[in-house]
């Protein structure tokens, strides 16, 4: 199979980054503007990030083995935080035995907007989309190909989506709507890892400087006008989809760009909780719910009400849930893993 590092640091940043858009859309209205904004880029960007470096089968064999592996790195988490998901909300909600029997059964379903723990959708999808790309990868070696074919096929999402997704064991519907968005994590994995974003000349210092002012404003206007004010006026579903690929796309250089600045800035400064954080999106996803729920507890039997209001008060309170995070979830998880 083909051979890649295996980490980079601006990787895990991105991450990190992502990371934190999903806790923030998460607390809804009282984000304001940065509620509708992140959830237009947010979870199709995790889907980028995951195919940045995903490894290509050379044989039938290479495709059972990467398979195999992503299902426990992917699923055998899943298997752990649900279970632990479903003892949690069955003490906190006291569940009767025919509630926890329907947890149990909708978890091993496993269905967008459907498991007891709502962002735990994301593991099976994920594993699913691996498996996709994979065999995908088997037939068709060219990997612009397999972008073309999986943009064709988001494109075509309201002929095939239409209202009756997500439905589906494991999200295998859904995994085919984020497809495109890992095939070009895939697709442009190698060149921006090892290529475009190897600030060498002073050429290429001036393009990607351009290239960072651009994409910046970009995500300033759609933060202000909406990411969907730019095409939802095409009189074809199928032409929106279309464009809001594109769209989405967009949004994620900046963040690249800021992800190689705190790359570029670890060098003198010590950011290596961030960096960790972005090694540990997993356990982050998994515990976003628990331990969003454990803080409103806690706070509440100091007899505080937690819980952002505003758009500001939603971004410190997302940074405090990963600075409880860090020393918490992540550490345990850490410890259980290595």
């Amino acid at each position: 199979m083909e051979k890649m590092k295996d980490r980079y640091d601006w990787v895990d940043y991105l991450r990190f980054i992502g990371m934190f858009y999903i806790y923030l859309g998460h607390f809804g209205q009282a984000a304001g503007k940065l509620y509708p904004f992140v959830f237009t880029f947010h979870v199709p960007m995790f889907f980028f990030i995951s195919g940045l470096m995903v490894k290509s089968p050379k044989s039938n064999s290479d495709v059972l083995s990467l398979t195999i592996r992503s299902f426990k790195r992917i699923m055998i988490p899943y298997a752990v935080f649900s279970v632990i998901g479903i003892v949690f909300l069955t003490i906190k909600d006291q569940h009767s035995i025919n509630n926890v029997m329907k947890m149990i059964e909708v978890s091993i379903s496993g269905v967008r907007n459907n498991t007891p723990l709502a962002t735990l959708w994301f593991f099976p999808c994920l594993f699913v989309v691996f498996v996709y790309y994979y065999v995908l990868n088997r037939l068709i070696s060219s990997k612009l190909i397999i972008f073309i074919i999986s943009l064709i096929i988001y494109s075509l999402s309201p002929v095939w989506f239409g209202k009756g997704i997500p439905t589906l064991f494991w999200n295998i519907d859904s995994a085919a709507y984020f497809l495109v968005f890992f095939s070009v994590g895939a697709l442009l994995g190698e060149p921006l890892t090892k290529k475009w974003l190897v600030f060498d000349t002073l050429l290429k210092k001036c393009v990607l400087g351009f290239v960072c002012v651009v994409s910046t404003l970009y995500f300033v206007v759609c933060y202000f006008k909406g990411t969907f004010s730019f095409y939802k006026g095409l009189p074809s579903l199928e032409m929106q989809y279309f464009c809001f690929f594109f769209a989405a796309f967009l949004l994620f250089i900046p963040n690249i760009f800021l992800a190689k600045y705190l790359e570029f800035k670890a060098k003198n400064y010590n950011l290596s909780p961030l960096l960790i954080l972005g090694k540990n999106t997993l356990a982050l996803c998994g515990s976003e719910q628990m331990l969003k729920f454990s803080l409103v507890a806690v706070f509440g039997a100091l007899g505080l009400k937690a819980g952002p209001h505003n758009p500001l008060e939603a971004l410190l309170y997302t940074a405090f849930c990963f600075f409880i995070a860090y020393f918490s979830i992540v550490k345990m998880y850490r410890f259980f893993t290595k």
